[in-house]
């Protein structure tokens, strides 16, 4: 009786340590319960910011934070697993170029097996633009480029508010595109800046 005593004293006394050690660890380094709180992480851990953040915006169980620090913009995501949010990708921002009429970044990312996170987003340096568009080309399901004859063309379009920043979002997995074109509108819908890719 005496040794099933001691052994569940020391069981106990062994929870009661693992206890303590998992409340003292450092979270920062695992995960944050707060999404805000994964973003500042993220960007302390690449010395860069604080950023301003002008939205959030909420994508499956990413959360994108569009944000300006001194003279760079950021879409930087964190990532929802389980409990937790955790850093994703884009902390380091993109240096705005005041002769560019629009400055733009984008990226692909495996979040998981069914999200595949495609991202463009940018600042518009010229005040005239007051719209972005995206031109994109719908490709087959295996991602191939789609055949010319029976490509699907969609034009994405979004106004330029007060932050100057846009970006467009999808999930590669469920529909890949091409983008063709990305164009900045002024107030008739005139095109004063074209790219095509």
């Amino acid at each position: 009786m005496n040794k099933r005593r001691a052994r569940i004293t020391v069981e106990w006394i062994l929870a009661v340590v693992l206890l303590v050690v998992y409340i003292k660890v450092d979270y920062s380094a695992y995960g944050s319960f707060q999404a805000r709180q994964a973003h500042e992480q993220s960007e302390r851990s690449y010395h860069y910011g604080p950023s301003e953040i002008v939205r959030e915006i909420d994508f499956d169980n990413v959360k994108i934070y569009l944000g300006t620090y001194k003279q760079w913009f950021s879409a930087n995501t964190v990532i929802k697993r389980g409990l937790r949010w955790y850093p994703g990708g884009g902390v380091g921002g993109t240096q705005i170029d005041p002769s560019e009429q629009v400055n733009y970044h984008w990226s692909v990312s495996q979040i998981n097996d069914r999200l595949r996170l495609a991202l463009w987003n940018g600042y518009v340096s010229d005040p005239t633009i007051t719209t972005v568009t995206m031109e994109v080309e719908v490709n087959e399901k295996t991602g191939s480029a789609a055949s010319h004859d029976s490509s699907k063309k969609e034009v994405w379009e979004q106004p330029i508010i007060d932050d100057s920043m846009f970006v467009f979002v999808w999930n590669e997995e469920e529909t890949a595109y091409s983008v063709k074109y990305l164009r900045g509108l002024d107030k008739d819908g005139k095109v004063v800046y074209e790219k095509a890719f």
